[in-house]
């Protein structure tokens, strides 16, 4: 099980987008949790239609009430993929404004997403997450669940804007994951092909390795946001680019020594 989280610096360098092509790529079950203090974006596309009634606030006053269970985590859930039921999403905020309600779900929130496990025909398969946490300078980010991730990467687009936004970010951010003591989650970068700069520019600027690259290809991601799945969608250089950069992360975080620290995950989903 495998926990990434998606963090930018500044403007929109795409971490939403990016989480959710990731999402829709993943070679097995997995979860997006739209963890972005600023507030989710997929009502308004993916999900429209579907009602406000699940999302992270209800995931909150569970905590306030009691110990947060998977079963609580469950019935937050949508499949994005009926009848399969192999790719779930968590919504985020309806309203940015109580962003503050959330201070103190996210450490067990993190504890739980580390190790959810999905009954399907009677096994419990293990679930991993994609999470799309928001901007670094947000002051409700979800530090306690970046520094529970096997992975955070931070987005950014092959400009120099955005690069020049990300570049004396890293370095906070590696720190600030490594301050919790233990094994730090992995740092790595996202990078959307749009401007000039090669990848390897990109990576000596950033003092980080660029783990998901994906090309600039606004058709495949407008049909992906809105849900729409045209047949050339799945053969779109875009998602070509998304299922080879998940196949990578999984083969490369397998490896990884996983340290759940304090607390043991938290089980099963269902």
């Amino acid at each position: 099980m495998m926990l990434t989280c998606l963090v930018t610096a500044k403007g929109a360098p795409g971490a939403s987008v990016t989480a959710l092509a990731l999402t829709s790529a993943w070679p097995s079950p997995v979860m997006l949790a739209e963890c972005d203090p600023a507030g989710g974006d997929l009502r308004a596309g993916l999900l429209a239609g579907l009602g406000q009634n699940r999302n992270l606030v209800n995931l909150a006053t569970a905590h306030r009430n009691a110990t947060l269970t998977p079963q609580d985590l469950a019935q937050q859930l949508y499949s994005l993929d009926a009848p399969a039921h192999s790719r779930f999403v968590l919504p985020g905020l309806v309203d940015p404004m109580s962003a503050s309600a959330l201070d103190g779900l996210w450490e067990p929130l993190g504890f739980l997403l580390r190790d959810v496990r999905l009954p399907e025909a009677g096994k419990n398969q293990p679930l991993d997450v994609v999470a799309d946490c928001g901007r670094l300078e947000h002051r409700h980010l979800p530090w306690p669940l970046l520094q529970t991730a096997d992975l955070v990467l931070i987005t950014v687009r092959s400009t120099m804007p955005s690069v020049m936004a990300a570049a004396p970010r890293v370095e906070h951010l590696r720190q600030a994951l490594a301050s919790r003591g233990g094994p730090a989650p992995a740092l790595s970068a996202a990078l959307i092909d749009e401007g000039p700069y090669s990848a390897k520019d990109v990576a000596t600027a950033l003092g980080t390795d660029i783990a998901v690259r994906l090309p600039h290809d606004p058709a495949s991601v407008e049909d992906l946001v809105s849900g729409r799945r045209p047949r050339r969608f799945s053969r779109s250089s875009y998602m070509r680019a998304a299922r080879a950069c998940a196949a990578n992360l999984t083969r490369s975080m397998a490896v990884r020594p996983r340290t759940l620290g304090a607390r043991e995950g938290a089980g099963d989903v269902g």
